[in-house]
């Protein structure tokens, strides 16, 4: 039995991609799995943070600098961890109980104290394994989507993010985007589209667009996180095509395990945060995703993206962390 614990920060992506270095250890390990919610108590700097984790004395540190929901067990086989809220205490906590860790992030000097730094972006960090993004989606026991150029019908799924400190949704964003499906489903009377929403969505500008949009005749469904909860999208990865949000990485992360035709999405004045729009780009350009704004969707905009190769990611996953002893 290995005994993981699991620090969350309480936000639903990283708590996603954690779980899906769970499912990746899963391949290789029989796990007892305990996630511990906890609050960093942010300091000036996250870098000297960070270093006072991997060299400071881990108990007294994590007494001074985090909040944890419960009291930490006497010892553990490996800490897991994502955001950068979590990474000192990810460090302090490993070695205050004698576990060897996992960090799912961006490369940060100095790289102290972590056996395993989970990243998409190439980096010389002797801990770095250079990985996609961790998911438990696995396209292995998924069925394969039936093109959207091949008659018959079709059921396409959007994934909305929500807004963040660089992007903030409007009513025109929300009416452009139902316009936009409600002149696609018009057109093409066997497709039918499920929409959910998620923790960031805003409800009222949620609801514009599914009023906005209507039911289509009966071809439309709104799917409320805030009623079907954490894993209300689950649907979506059945789907022969996933509409995702540019806000949301993780639900890119997800639509592409899922060997799901992708289609990135965004108001046409969006700007995000650069890491993500570069790492978006790398999908584009590995022929993993497409990119288009909300004025510019149709229908054969929609039978234009990829599709990924059906491949399992935690199995891949599993192989790199086997790879290091994890």
């Amino acid at each position: 039995m290995t005994r993981v614990i699991v620090l969350t920060d309480g936000v639903a992506g990283h708590d996603r991609t954690s779980a899906g270095i769970l499912a990746a250890l899963e391949h290789h390990h029989t796990l007892e799995a305990r996630w511990i919610p906890m609050r960093e108590k942010r300091p000036m700097s996250r870098r000297l943070h960070r270093l006072a984790a991997a060299l400071r004395a881990p108990k007294p540190w994590i007494a001074r600098n985090v909040d944890l929901a419960e009291p930490l067990p006497e010892s553990a086989d490996i800490v897991v961890s994502t955001g950068p809220s979590t990474a000192a205490t990810n460090i302090a906590v490993a070695r205050a109980i004698g576990a060897r860790n996992i960090y799912c992030g961006f490369p940060k000097r100095p790289q102290l104290g972590v056996t395993a730094l989970l990243t998409p972006v190439p980096t010389k960090a002797r801990c770095a394994v250079f990985a996609p993004r961790p998911t438990d989606i696995d396209a292995a026991t998924l069925r394969r989507p039936v093109p959207l150029r091949e008659p018959g019908p079709h059921r396409i799924a959007l994934l909305m993010g929500g807004d963040s400190k660089h992007y903030a949704y409007t009513e025109r964003d929300m009416l452009t985007l139902a316009r936009a499906l409600g002149e696609i489903l018009a057109g093409e009377p066997e497709w039918t589209l499920v929409a959910y929403d998620s923790r960031r969505t805003s409800t009222k500008l949620f609801e514009t667009f599914a009023d906005a949009l209507g039911d289509v005749g009966g071809r439309v469904k709104i799917v409320r996180y805030a009623e079907a909860g954490l894993a209300s999208n689950a649907g979506a990865f059945e789907c022969d095509l996933i509409l995702v949000t540019a806000d949301s990485l993780s639900m890119v992360t997800e639509a592409v395990a899922s060997a799901r035709p992708t289609l990135v999405i965004a108001p046409d004045l969006y700007t995000g945060p650069r890491r993500d729009m570069n790492e978006i780009e790398a999908l584009r350009a590995q022929r993993l995703v497409a990119r288009a704004c909300f004025g510019e969707l149709s229908a054969r905009a929609l039978q234009t993206p990829p599709s990924p190769p059906a491949q399992s990611r935690p199995a891949a996953l599993s192989a790199l962390l086997r790879a290091r002893g994890l």
